[in-house]
């Protein structure tokens, strides 16, 4: 980008990836590197769209979780087994109901790297509806009817459990 007036560099440059994964590996990859002899090291960010209404740069941390759906029956080392070929994993959570204690069939997958969670949205069992996870600052419910074995993880409301019937995810290897 160029100054209007000057016609000099702002020093800012936006590069487009055809995938998320790979404008993650980029990031961490590239991220504090000096690209010549005498220059600062640069600052590389994943930039949000113009439509998102938000103009800051996104946090790693916002782009190391994936929300998931599973069946009820899985454990959460079962969810660690499906998502573990994409990368290292923090932690995962499996959302159950207060009262009785019983899988709502919905997950959390925390990847120690954005690169490792985009590899899994992408590359996941479509079953699964893999997505990233809103940020934990940004909850929205009042009643907080979820909790976690490994982590608090209140960030859906009652109805989100309903929207998807879950199927049971293909094997890709076997075929």
């Amino acid at each position: 980008r160029s100054s209007d007036l000057t016609k000099e560099s702002k020093g800012i440059a936006f590069v487009k990836f055809a995938k998320s994964s790979q404008a993650c590996r980029a990031m961490e990859e590239m991220h504090g590197q000096s690209l010549g002899d005498h220059t600062k090291p640069i600052k590389v960010f994943i930039a949000q769209s113009r439509s998102s209404g938000s103009h800051r740069d996104v946090e790693d941390e916002e782009l190391t979780r994936i929300f998931v759906m599973i069946p009820k029956s899985y454990s959460e080392e079962d969810v660690k087994e499906r998502f573990r070929q994409f990368g290292d994993i923090e932690y995962c959570s499996i959302i159950k109901n207060k009262n009785t204690g019983e899988s709502k069939g919905l997950g959390y997958v925390r990847f120690l790297k954005p690169s490792q969670a985009a590899l899994a949205i992408e590359n996941c069992d479509r079953s699964f509806k893999a997505i990233l996870a809103e940020p934990k600052n940004k909850t929205t419910t009042s009643d907080n009817d979820y909790y976690s074995s490994a982590r608090p993880e209140p960030t859906l409301h009652d109805h989100a459990a309903s929207m998807y019937q879950y199927e049971e995810p293909v094997d890709r290897k076997s075929t």
